[in-house]
């Protein structure tokens, strides 16, 4: 029996540049409102999306062109908001977080954005209709914005995302020792792997851990032994293909 190491658990930085951004027909048109900035429709653009959908990249993106400010909506509890508004441009993620103290502030950040003509891009898992708040002014001024949502990936976009992942962490599909080459393990992932964005971190994750505890490459037998552990894991999800 082959041994196996333990592995360590190294933190892996995503990339967030723009040439590592992957477009398909799941995000073009959310990338295409994103980047015509400052040609927004309304001072305030909402990003709707699946998480690992690629919001925080496409974001990190818009605020490299801007020079914006990030700040999670979990975090708008105590901030001096004419302060955090005064370059004109800013970056919120995550309005699930919002509390309600928070809500008052985003009320606040809206107001000054739409007065001072400043612009601001927020980020949320559900469409403003969706979301749970409490001030009605808020969300009526939320329901008002534009938004733009991100689907869930495509077969396209799935290839991509496994790829971006694995270089994120130094890692190359070498070739099997059937004789499947790279291309060919990664269709048999995505033909099996769960249909999300999230899911294609989660697998990549997975396949470097089970790699580095075997001391082997990633092979197709490899991939198979993950996606089968991830099967049995949630068998009734239904969200993977068939192999």
């Amino acid at each position: 029996m082959a041994s196996r190491q333990l592995p360590l658990a190294f933190p892996h930085k995503p990339d967030f540049a723009r040439s590592r951004f992957v477009t398909s027909q799941s995000n073009a048109q959310a990338v295409s409102i994103v980047e015509r900035w400052p040609e927004w429709p309304t001072r305030a653009l909402v990003l709707v999306g699946p998480p690992g959908g690629g919001k925080s990249h496409l974001g990190a993106i818009w605020c490299a062109r801007t020079g914006a400010g990030t700040i999670s909506a979990s975090q708008l509890d105590d901030v001096d908001v004419p302060k955090l508004i005064s370059g004109g441009v800013l970056l919120v993620e995550d309005l699930e977080g919002l509390s309600a103290k928070g809500e008052r502030s985003l009320f606040h950040l809206l107001n000054i954005t739409q007065q001072q003509r400043h612009s601001m891009l927020l980020t949320a898992s559900s469409p403003p209709s969706r979301l749970d708040i409490g001030l009605a002014d808020l969300a009526s001024r939320l329901n008002a914005l534009y938004s733009v949502t991100i689907g869930l990936p495509d077969d396209a976009l799935l290839r991509a995302l496994i790829l971006k992942h694995l270089k994120d962490r130094q890692i190359a599909l070498p070739k099997d020792k059937d004789g499947e080459v790279g291309d060919q393990i990664l269709e048999y992932m995505v033909r099996r792997m769960e249909r999300s964005a999230a899911g294609a971190a989660r697998l990549v994750e997975a396949l470097d851990a089970e790699a580095l505890a075997q001391r082997r490459p990633i092979t197709r037998a490899l991939a198979a032994k993950v996606l089968d552990a991830f099967d049995a894991q949630d068998p009734d999800d239904g969200s993977a293909g068939t192999a």
